[in-house]
């Protein structure tokens, strides 16, 4: 079942104890390793928003599943929650083979990354 919510909602998009169990990890005197995980995640989420979205349009659910499960992953860790959850739901597609119902969940996944 797909389920895609309004992601103009009032819920904040991220989840804030997954930055704090990130914060923990840096040494006060060493590099703001928060930081440079935010930086990467900020610079590499779209490119693979357009890698899963060139997999989809082509039908390609092997690409669909690899594509959303590096997402999945690397949203849950930054606290991303709802955009992990639209990627578990199309990699779940993709592992099914069906992806028919997987281009509202992009647009979804790709409005919740942009707010």
């Amino acid at each position: 079942m797909t389920h895609v919510n309004d992601s103009q909602g009032t819920a904040h998009p991220i989840d804030d104890s997954k930055l704090d169990d990130l914060r923990m990890l840096s040494d006060d005197d060493g590099p703001d390793i928060l930081s440079e995980l935010i930086d990467i995640f900020l610079e590499d989420t779209p490119a693979r928003l357009i890698e899963l979205a060139r997999a989809i349009s082509t039908g390609d659910t092997e690409g669909t599943m690899q594509s959303a499960h590096a997402l999945k992953s690397s949203c849950a860790q930054l606290g991303a929650m709802q955009v992990s959850e639209y990627c578990r739901q199309l990699e779940a597609m993709g592992r099914a083979q069906d992806i028919s119902m997987a281009q509202p969940l992009l647009t979804a996944a790709q409005a919740e990354f942009d707010r």
